[in-house]
Order: structure tokens, then C-alpha cells, then sequence
């Protein structure tokens, strides 16, 4: 200890005449007490006022090898974060980004070393070297100093270390990686990667600064059309480590959120390289590891993230049909033969989700139910007769109604997926307290009965299920779910066609859940609701005309036809259903004393002729 302290004295003696030797030697005695990776020992050279000693003598003439050993003394101090608040106070920071071009790559390499460790997880740090300029010159080394590779020498240590502070200035800093992509280290990046693939240390930290690169939407669209994809794919299928296969996988998830990477990704062949790594991770074969039902967490974390990444490249359309290759891709037949009849339910819900994605048009929801993968994926919610409870997990329940939603979107699929007994499989979820799969159930019947007149007037004269639909229309935790059952109430009643129907939503309370749609802020949601009153007042006003009165009807058309920023379209579907309600003497009563009569008439004006003509037309009802 006395050793240290007599080096510490000696430090702060020293002014610019000191010999350079002297200092080294001073700093040497630092160093060797530092090894011990003693807290105690940071904060007494702290409060011996050692960095702002190191500060002054990194701005003085000593030699190289002096500099470099300060610059390593801060960059050890450094590792402790109550050290690093104390180097900027000491204005050392300014100090180091000078040095970062230092001609001696030894100094430059402890340069990046302190300031790396001084901005680790330190914004404040960061913002400094920003604001000196330290992000600008550290890419200017990369590129100018590093651009030849002398393996062995001090510019291979320097390269390596450059990238971990970049990385650590970068990490989690929007506007620095913002500012990095600026000035081209994107390119730089896929440059080294290209070139040092041999270099395991150096390309890890790479792939750690591309990830850091790509936190921002933004500057996803920088690694468009770089080789980045075909690069990382190369290293997912040659990594041996578990550290650094997440890692990769992590940075294939960030960048893969950009449509355009999806593509790309999906060309380097991602997928199949993805299926290997599954294969080396979780068995020694694929088929071994589907059939295995429990996997080790690791095991599974790589499958899930895996087949996660898949799905993700299933979301971008371009990427989606290259993989599908209209029902011939690789990936598609993997899950029609393999994912859908695997006993984990990772791959069944994988299956679900991938079907799901490949039925986005019209062309592929044909194909689709053509290759018969309905029945399959009802197999997956269909509950077992021997079961004790009507349960689904909540995660395969909600892909697989997905997937059935978008197949049903095509006319003709629907009458297909209802010979199937989609619908008779389905129905039974609706009981159930999930709110997201109760929402795509809903979603799901509302596609199939759209046209389907005879399977609209079976459901709708269904009093029960009827009545749980005008439950979940009061739905308060997921808006979602009240929505959709709304709107399945309005298309009953229309696609139905059916006193019966209507006068079952009637009884069943439903006039109030879709007199509320009607005043909903989505204009085809409101058109939606006015549609099925006209109906409804059109063919069983009598029985309706209570549940009118109770529920505020005459006032929502009054507020919408007094509401100028209303669209012309829905002011005359409610010009059309005032009119209706007007043969019920009760209403055109009500209608009167609520001087609605007198708003149409002012609507007569209108500037929109058909509003006009329809309120002039509606006023002869008052006569």
C-alpha cells in the first residue's frame, strides 16, 4: 500500500518536464495494485484525485508507452460504474477521443478500452464522446485504420476492440446508432464480416453492433441489400456456441421485422438452415425431436425462437408467397405433413400460425382448402370425446380460428369450410373465458355465414347462442371481443334476411348493442349497425319499437343527423331508418316531441343531394 500511495504522490508531482520513464514507472505500480479487482483500491485513487492527474498527463508530451498505460489505468478504473460519473468530471473524455487516432495502435487500443468502459451502460458518457465527435472518429478508424487485415499485429487486437466500443457506445442509444448508420457503418460491418470470418472474438462482437444498428425501425432499411442475410445465415448454420447461436437468432429476429429483409432472408435459404440448427439442438434428428414431447428449457428455447423466426418471415407477403411456391415450397409441405400432426404443441401452434400467414389471398385460400388442410386443423381444436373439459390452449385456439378467418374470407371457400362442420367444431369455444380466442371465433363466423343465408338463420334462431353474443357485446376487457359481436349481431340480421332471426336478437336484448355500434367512430362499423336496424325496423318494427325507446335510439339518430363531420353515406342510411321507424305512430310521436322532425326538414337544404333528397323524402312521412 505504501508503494501505491508513493505512486499516486509521484503522479501528482509530475509536471511536463517529468521524464516519461518516471511516469511509467509511477503508473506500473498502479496497474499491479489494480489487478486485484479491489472497489476499495478504485475509490482511494479516486480520492487521491488520480484522474484528473491522468487527464493532464494524457494532454502532455510522454512518450507512446507511457500514454498507453494511463489510458490503460483508466480504461481498468473504468470497469467499476462509480468510476465513470468521476472521468467525466475529469474531462478526460474529450482527452481520449483525441488519442483515438494516435498514431501507436497500442494507444489507441487502451483509448477504446477506457472509453468503452466508461460509456458501458452510461448515457451521459455516451452523449459526451458524442458531442466530441468520438462516435464520427471511432468509424473513421475502422474504416481507414483497420481496412487492411495483418493478422497477428496490434491492428488486429485494435479492430477488435474498436468494435466493442462501438458496441457499447451504441447499445441501446437510438439517436448514436442513428448517427452511426449516417456515417456508413452498416456497410463497414458487413465489409469485416465478409473479410475476417475466420475471426470468432471479432465477428461476434460485429454481429452484437449490427443487432445494436438495428434496435431502430428506421435504420433497418440500411442493411437492405448489403449481404448481411446471406452472412448471417452462413454463421447460424457453422456456430458451435449456445451464446452466440442466440445471439445470432437474435439479430435474424430484429432484422426480419423489415418486409425486405424478410425476403431476403427467406432467399439465403434461413429457413432450412433454421430447421438444422433445430435438427443439431433438440435431437439428433427432426423427426426424433418433434417426437419428443418435453425438451430441456434450452432445447426449447432454441426451437421456439426458431420456428418464431419462421413465422415472422411468413408476415412479409413477398417473403410469404417465395416460400409457398403455390403449395410445392419446402416449408409449406414440412408443415402439412410434419408441424400439424407433431404431439408439441410448439409445431401445432407454429402449424396454425404458418397456415394462417400462407392464406393472405384469395389465390392461396383456394389452393389451401383444396389440398384439404381444413379437417387437419380442426383435428387441433376438436375436442377429444374422452376429455373430462372443454379446454384449448389459449395460444393454439387463437391461430388455428386465424387461420380459419382468413380461409373463410374467399366466397369460395365458405360453403367448402362449412361442409367441413367448421362451424359445429368452432361453436363450442365460445363458452369459453378467453378473450382473444373469443375474439377470433367471432371474427371467424361473422366470415363464414357473410353470404351463407341458411347457416345465418340457423345460428340466429339459436336463442342460447344468441344471447352469449350480446354478453360478450358488453365485453369491458377486451374491446376487441364487444366489437366483433357487434358486428356478427349486424351480419345476422343481414345475411339472415329472417323475421325469426330478428326477432330473436330482439328478445335476446340486441337492439341495445347495435343501436351503440351505431354511434361507433369506424364508419363501416356505424353502416354495419344502421343496416341492421333498417332491417330490423323494417321487418318486425312492432315487437322492436320498446327496446328502441329504451335504448336512446331516436336520440343517436338525432345526434348524428345535427353532426356535420358525420360522412353524407351514414346520414342517409339514418335518414333511411328514421323513415322506417315512422310507421310505428309511437315513434313518429316521439320523433316529434324529440324535434327530430324538424332536423330532417333542415337537412331538405342539405349541400349533398342524395342527403337532400332523402330527408325531403322522409319528411312526407310526417304529414
Amino acid at each position: 500500500m505504501d508503494d501505491l500511495n508513493q505512486a499516486v504522490v509521484r503522479l501528482k508531482l509530475a509536471d511536463e518536464n517529468t521524464e516519461s520513464d518516471e511516469l511509467e514507472s509511477s503508473v506500473d505500480s498502479i496497474l499491479v495494485a489494480l489487478q486485484r479487482q479491489d472497489e476499495s483500491m478504485c475509490q482511494k485513487l479516486l480520492d487521491g484525485g488520480i484522474l484528473n492527474t491522468a487527464s493532464w498527463s494524457l494532454k502532455g508530451n510522454c512518450n507512446p508507452s507511457c500514454k498507453t498505460k494511463i489510458a490503460r489505468m483508466v480504461a481498468e478504473m473504468a470497469k467499476n460504474e462509480f468510476v465513470r460519473k468521476p472521468c467525466i468530471d475529469a474531462k478526460l473524455i474529450p482527452t481520449l477521443c483525441d488519442l483515438l487516432g494516435h498514431d501507436d495502435a497500442d494507444v489507441a487500443i487502451q483509448t477504446c478500452r477506457a472509453l468503452g468502459n466508461i460509456c458501458c451502460d452510461y448515457d451521459e458518457a455516451r452523449l459526451a464522446i458524442s458531442q466530441c465527435g468520438g462516435l464520427k472518429t471511432l468509424i473513421n478508424l475502422l474504416k481507414t485504420r483497420l481496412v487492411t487485415v495483418d493478422k497477428g499485429s496490434p491492428n488486429e487486437r485494435l479492430r477488435t476492440v474498436a468494435c466493442g466500443f462501438l458496441m457499447n457506445l451504441t447499445y441501446g442509444n437510438g439517436p448514436l446508432q442513428t448517427e452511426a448508420v449516417s456515417l456508413d457503418v452498416v456497410e463497414l460491418i458487413v465489409r469485416y464480416l465478409q473479410s475476417c470470418s475466420d475471426d470468432v472474438v471479432f465477428c461476434g462482437k460485429l454481429i452484437m453492433c449490427a443487432g445494436n444498428m438495428s434496435d431502430q425501425d428506421c435504420n433497418k432499411v440500411a442493411f437492405e441489400e448489403t449481404g448481411i442475410c446471406e452472412i448471417l445465415t452462413r454463421g447460424l448454420g457453422s456456430v458451435t456456441d449456445a451464446e452466440q447461436l442466440e445471439m445470432i437468432l437474435e439479430v435474424i429476429s430484429s432484422l426480419a421485422e423489415n418486409d425486405a429483409m424478410k425476403l431476403e432472408f427467406a432467399k439465403a435459404d434461413l429457413v432450412e438452415t433454421l430447421l438444422k440448427v433445430v435438427d443439431k439442438y433438440a435431437g439428433s434428428n427432426r423427426g426424433a425431436a418433434r417426437g419428443r414431447v418435453s425438451l430441456s428449457d434450452e432445447e426449447f428455447d432454441v426451437e421456439k425462437v426458431s420456428t418464431d423466426i419462421i413465422i415472422l418471415l411468413l408476415t412479409g407477403d413477398e417473403s410469404m408467397r417465395y416460400l409457398f411456391q403455390n403449395g410445392e415450397g419446402k416449408l409449406f409441405m414440412l408443415v402439412l405433413t410434419d408441424w400439424l400432426s407433431s404431439p408439441s404443441p410448439l409445431y401445432k401452434i407454429s402449424a396454425a400460425l404458418a397456415l394462417g400467414n400462407f392464406a393472405r389471398s384469395d389465390e392461396h385460400c383456394i389452393k389451401l382448402v383444396e389440398l384439404g388442410i381444413v379437417g387437419p386443423l380442426l383435428k387441433l381444436i376438436r375436442k377429444d370425446d374422452n376429455a373430462e373439459e372443454d379446454f384449448v390452449d389459449m395460444r393454439l385456439g387463437h391461430a388455428v380460428l386465424s387461420a380459419l378467418r382468413n380461409l373463410a374470407i374467399s366466397k369460395v371457400n365458405k360453403p367448402l369450410l362449412l361442409q367441413q362442420d367448421t362451424l359445429a367444431t368452432i361453436l363450442p369455444l365460445i363458452h369459453m373465458d378467453m378473450h382473444p380466442v373469443q375474439f377470433k371465433l367471432l371474427g371467424t363466423i361473422r366470415m363464414l355465414i357473410d353470404g351463407q343465408a341458411e347457416t345465418a338463420v340457423q345460428l340466429g334462431e339459436n336463442s342460447a347462442f344468441i344471447q352469449r353474443v350480446v354478453e360478450l357485446c358488453e365485453c369491458q376487457i377486451h374491446a376487441g371481443v364487444a366489437g366483433e359481436a357487434n358486428r356478427l349481431l349486424a351480419a345476422l340480421v343481414k345475411h339472415s334476411a329472417s323475421p325469426n332471426v330478428m326477432q330473436t336478437i330482439v328478445s335476446s336484448s340486441g337492439i341495445k348493442p347495435l343501436v351503440s355500434m351505431a354511434t361507433c367512430e369506424h364508419t363501416l362499423m356505424q353502416n354495419e349497425a344502421l343496416v341492421a336496424l333498417t332491417l330490423v325496423a323494417s321487418t318486425c318494427l312492432g315487437q322492436s319499437v320498446p327496446a328502441m325507446l329504451e335504448c336512446g335510439l331516436l336520440k343517436v339518430i338525432k345526434t348524428v343527423l345535427q353532426d356535420n363531420n358525420i360522412p353524407d353515406e351514414v346520414q342517409c342510411n339514418v335518414l333511411t331508418l328514421a323513415g322506417f321507424l315512422t310507421q310505428s305512430e309511437t315513434l313518429k310521436g316521439a320523433m316529434k316531441e324529440q324535434k327530430i322532425k324538424e332536423v330532417i326538414q333542415d337537412m331538405c337544404n342539405h349541400s349533398n343531394e342524395a342527403v337532400s333528397r332523402k330527408a325531403s323524402s322522409v319528411c312526407q312521412h310526417f304529414s
